[in-house]
């Protein structure tokens, strides 16, 4: 079979001011919209390309249900940058692959199991597509811009200290070999938890450098620089 990795996210997050500022930079320079349109924007120099992001696990339909992980999904918002980093990391680490090209990475938001799950995966399909929507017409932009916060505001520390994010991971590999993954946070995903991944990262830089995947430097992801460091 072709290597694969899913990814279903459940969280809990405030809003950043910030983020969204990014989202309306990207949104108004035609440039920008067109590269994060692009699945492999982040692509080594060189590597190969593989199918689409919305092809690469037969994605039919924008809810689903997993039937590995035993839960309804819906669109991730993170999907589009998220997955261009994991896909530059199998480009970067050519050596671990047979064919990195036929790697396929699909990240989704997960809801829960039965009707209710099903409901709401399908309401946050319509949340996301309504807002999606209202942020591409200039107009629409112009009010959200208004009313939702602005750079250098965000979500209350209450809200920081109630914030989580727990994701589920299934990969296969080459030889059909499963493996199961979790990775969860007890604070905001934005503010707490990435602040965290941060310093983690730096002390990693600082002091396991001899362990590091590669001494080379350049435009790395924390999986190329640092490798298993980082999470053990």
């Amino acid at each position: 079979p072709k290597p694969y990795c899913r990814s279903q996210m459940v969280l809990m997050a405030g809003v950043s001011g910030g983020t969204l500022d990014s989202l309306w930079t990207i949104l108004g320079d035609d440039s920008l919209s067109e590269a994060m349109g692009d699945p492999w924007v982040l692509q080594a120099k060189g590597s190969p390309r593989g199918v689409s992001s919305g092809k690469e696990l037969g994605k039919a339909w924008p809810v689903e249900y997993d039937q590995d992980i035993k839960m309804w999904t819906a669109p991730s918002p993170f999907a589009p940058h998220d997955e261009c980093i994991v896909r530059r990391s199998v480009s970067l680490m050519q050596d671990l692959f047979t064919s990195p090209d036929q790697f396929k990475y699909k990240e989704t938001i997960g809801t829960r199991d039965g009707g209710i799950g099903a409901a709401f995966a399908a309401g946050v399909t319509l949340g996301l597509g309504a807002f999606a929507t209202a942020s591409y017409i200039p107009r629409s932009r112009n009010v959200l811009q208004n009313v939702l916060p602005k750079p250098g505001e965000g979500p209350s520390l209450e809200t920081r200290k109630r914030g989580f994010f727990k994701n589920k991971y299934l990969a296969i590999g080459e030889n059909g070999a499963r493996a199961f993954g979790l990775v969860e946070g007890v604070q905001d995903p934005g503010y707490g938890e990435t602040a965290k991944m941060l310093c983690e990262t730096g002390l990693c830089l600082a002091l396991d450098w001899k362990q590091h995947r590669t001494q080379e430097g350049g435009v790395l992801t924390p999986a190329v620089a640092i490798g298993l460091p980082l999470i053990t």
